[in-house]
């Protein structure tokens, strides 16, 4: 899967298998820069297999 960020390609993200489809048990995460206020757009593309993504989580981190 890549991982787009107000339409810059920031990495292939790994989606490792878990072992079957009724199996929601991976986990990946990346850390990327978003811009200030409520203007950016993610976008996750790919289809080498199913991918189901239940949570995606956005934290603060401080200087």
């Amino acid at each position: 899967m890549n991982l787009y960020v107000n339409d810059k390609d920031y990495s292939l993200l790994n989606a490792l298998s878990t072992g079957g489809a009724e199996e929601f048990s991976g986990r990946t995460n990346i850390t990327v820069n978003l811009l200030p206020g409520a203007i950016n757009t993610l976008k996750i593309t790919g289809d080498h297999g199913e991918v189901s993504i239940t949570q995606m989580t956005v934290i603060l981190l401080l200087d």
